[in-house]
């Protein structure tokens, strides 16, 4: 069983997937795989924070544009290049 919960973590890149993944294993109620689904709660957070670091990279260079774009160009790069 904790093969097959590490072969569909695998697969899963966004830490809402992985969260709600999580809650299906979890809701097995399997001792086997209370250690794994811990240890996968811990890559989850790691995850959401390298999202959230992303997202704040984003906003960040978003705020560097709005200083040398006029807000429609900047419309245009975001629904073109995000």
């Amino acid at each position: 069983m904790n093969a097959f919960l590490n072969a569909w973590f695998e697969k899963v890149k966004s830490s809402m997937k992985m969260l709600e993944l999580l809650d299906r294993f979890e809701r097995l109620q399997l001792g086997c795989l209370r250690q794994n689904i811990q240890a996968k709660y811990e890559a989850t957070l790691q995850q959401f924070m390298a999202e959230i670091e992303q997202l704040r990279q984003v906003l960040t260079y978003i705020q560097f544009l709005c200083g040398y774009m006029h807000l429609s160009h900047l419309y245009t790069y975001v629904h073109t290049y995000v």
